[in-house]
Parts: C-alpha cells; structure tokens; sequence
C-alpha cells in the first residue's frame, strides 16, 4: 500500500513516547501498529479510570455524600439508583383521572410529553429507491442521500500472523 497519500508532512507529539513523528512518512504498517498501541492505551486508561471511579464512590458513599471537594477538585458523583417511568402507562393512568376531573389535561400534558419520533428503517428505504414508479423513487431520493461521513472512525483488529 502506498505511503504517499499526503504531498505535506504531518507531524505530531506521540503521546505515549514523546517523541515528535512525522506519520505521512510512516509505512501503512507502522501505522496500523501505532494504531492498535493507542487502542491498547486507551483500553488501560479506560481499566484504570473505572478502578478510581470506584474507589471515589465507594469514599463518597462511605460519608453519605454526593459531592466533595478535595485539594482543588471537586468530586461528584451520581446517585446509587435513578427512576425509570413507564411514560405511557403513566399518561395512560393520569388521563383518566383527568375523565373523572381529579386533573387538568394541562397537569397531565406537563407530567407526560407526547413527542411522536419518526425511524427511517434502510430495508424499506432501499426498496423504494428500486420501485417501479419513478415518482416513488424521485420522492424517496429527495429525502434520503447520501452526505459526506465527517466523522469516520477506522477499526485496527490484532490477527494472528
């Protein structure tokens, strides 16, 4: 693979090392390589964060606290459960106190939010794009095209030689 993708030197600090590298120059090889270090890096942060976050909470929960601060810092953390509401069920169950005038649908409205969300589902999108009526197709290529991916990620897998 060729190495000559850029025509200008990209050089950054190496986190991990130090050391200042020029990564348009690198070998696709070496690439991949510094590549899978970083997830390897990343993965040991991500250990040892969660060791600390752990420890943090335990402290904090030991002293019955959410927060505190401590040399500068100020620590938080969440609360031990969160609430989960069945949205329909409740609106379900407070419109018909609402019926029986114990609420006002404005009480319900404000406890309970109806949001209709829409979910474009690619299989049947596909098909519309090879329909055999050009107006179906004309519509669903106005609403669905495709845009320039800003954040494409690439995946370095390790495999055995």
């Amino acid at each position: 693979m060729s190495t000559d993708i850029t025509t200008r030197p990209v050089e950054v600090v190496n986190p991990l090392t130090g050391e200042l590298v020029d990564i348009a120059a690198m070998a696709t090889d070496a690439l991949a390589l510094e590549r899978n270090e970083i997830r390897a890096a990343q993965d040991a942060i991500a250990t040892w964060r969660r060791a600390i976050d752990a420890e943090l909470t335990a402290r904090l929960d030991h002293e019955a606290k959410r927060s505190a601060r401590v040399a500068g810092y100020k620590l938080s953390v969440t609360a031990p459960t969160v609430r989960e509401t069945d949205a329909l069920g409740l609106r379900t169950a407070l419109l018909a106190l609402a019926a029986d005038g114990v609420l006002s649908e404005a009480a319900v409205d404000a406890a309970v939010e109806v949001v209709p969300t829409y979910k474009a589902r690619r299989v049947g999108i596909n098909a519309l794009h090879k329909h055999a009526d050009e107006r179906v197709r004309n519509v669903t290529g106005d609403y669905d095209r495709e845009v320039e991916n800003a954040s494409r990620r690439v995946t370095v897998t390790e495999v055995a030689s």
